[in-house]
């Protein structure tokens, strides 16, 4: 009697084979993506699919449908439950609930933007003009355009969860007593990949003559070394500049409706609130520069600072997340950025959905998050290169 285990190695060996002669392993963690052959693999008659990324393996069907080996797709309507029913549901020894890292990795956005699978931050959707679901129809037919619980919390609370929407990709929080759909997951076998076959080998340059000498252009060879907090931002322009040694960006110290007092080294006066809307509008001539512009909210997020180190001392890793521990407040280094409003700050960047939101970052708690744009909010305005 032919054992599953066998049938998987047989299955991946024939799989890898052709993945390794398509030259598709060269990275074997992020694949290319378009066809199932690609990443996913039928298993058990077409009802379960291992994914050779992650080494999950998924219901292909949702909780609450069928699979049909005859048609090869899932009959029924996914069912619909709370977080916690989610939760609590009997189900097959080893089967769970995906947490939003495991959920988020099956996100297809067909145009490749913001790339081919798992938009790998929280908050952010497919764009262009994306086939929806936003799932891998081949690998997972019959999925609805709508949410889907994963297990993990979205506040200390648990007044919330994770869902992924597969109508635009994105992951976002809910209260947890709304209803959303279910896909199982379980841990797959491991299994380990052959080394791609060698690039071929490059054509060597000539060598430069011994009389050759450096010119002082030539780029350094090793990466330049991250600065600590305390290293990264120099005081300029009798005070009113706080300049980024290590994104090249230029702050203005106080938040726009202050003033710096250089004889009290503070910022004086109180931040002006905003609607996002009203950030268009926005001139200033500080130091002699008109091209001050609101930041987006990759460069603000990297003004948060976390006192303890938890998550990370400089900048917010991940949308949603706040310092841990007993933090500063306001989580922004108040050396170069004196009077800081221990509050939300907004960003240049719109929520694509919905679009009557923007992100913003709280120097409360250090999260980034969105809010609507009717909200009246301070902002800090920047100079320097674009980070979007």
């Amino acid at each position: 009697m032919t054992t599953r285990n066998t049938v998987l190695s047989h299955g991946l060996s024939l799989m890898v084979a052709l993945l390794l002669s398509s030259g598709v392993l060269a990275d074997r963690h992020r694949l290319p993506a378009g066809t199932l052959s690609e990443r996913y693999v039928p298993l058990e008659n077409g009802s379960i699919i291992y994914d050779l990324v992650t080494e999950l393996e998924w219901m292909r069907c949702s909780v609450g449908q069928t699979w049909n080996t005859q048609q090869q797709r899932c009959l029924g309507t996914p069912s619909s439950m709370t977080w916690a029913e989610a939760q609590a549901m009997r189900r097959p020894t080893g089967w769970q609930v995906p947490n939003i890292a495991e959920l988020r990795s099956l996100v297809y956005c067909s145009t490749n933007q913001p790339v081919r699978f798992d938009p790998m931050e929280n908050g952010v959707s497919c764009i262009g003009d994306y086939s929806s679901p936003t799932i891998l129809a081949q690998a997972f037919p019959d999925t609805i355009e709508g949410h889907y619980w994963s297990a993990s919390n979205a506040d200390a609370q648990g007044f919330a969860g994770w869902y992924v929407n597969f109508s635009s990709g994105t992951s976002l929080s809910k209260r947890i007593d709304l209803p959303s759909h279910v896909r199982w997951v379980r841990k797959g076998y491991p299994v380990e990949l052959p080394d791609p076959p060698p690039l071929p080998a490059r054509a060597s340059t000539p060598t430069a003559p011994a009389s050759s000498t450096v010119t002082p252009s030539a780029q350094p060879t090793t990466a330049p070394r991250r600065l600590s907090p305390e290293e990264r931002f120099t005081v300029a322009q009798e005070g009113h500049i706080a300049q980024d040694l290590e994104t090249g960006l230029m702050w203005q110290r106080c938040s726009l409706g202050q003033q710096w007092n250089a004889d009290a080294e503070q910022c004086s006066g109180d931040a002006t609130t905003l609607q996002w809307d009203e950030l268009a509008s926005i001139n200033s001539d500080l130091a002699g520069f008109d091209d001050w512009r609101v930041p987006t909210v990759t460069e603000l997020r990297a003004l948060v600072y976390c006192s303890t180190g938890q998550p990370a001392r400089l900048g917010m890793p991940e949308n949603f997340t706040t310092c841990a521990g007993n933090y500063q407040r306001p989580t922004i280094m108040v050396g170069p950025f004196v009077n800081t409003e221990p509050t939300w700050y907004w960003s240049s960047t719109p929520l694509r959905n919905p679009d009557y939101s923007a992100w913003s970052v709280s120097f409360y708690s250090g999260s980034v998050y969105y809010a609507y744009k009717h909200f009246g909010y301070p902002v800090r305005l920047v100079r320097g290169p674009f980070a979007e």
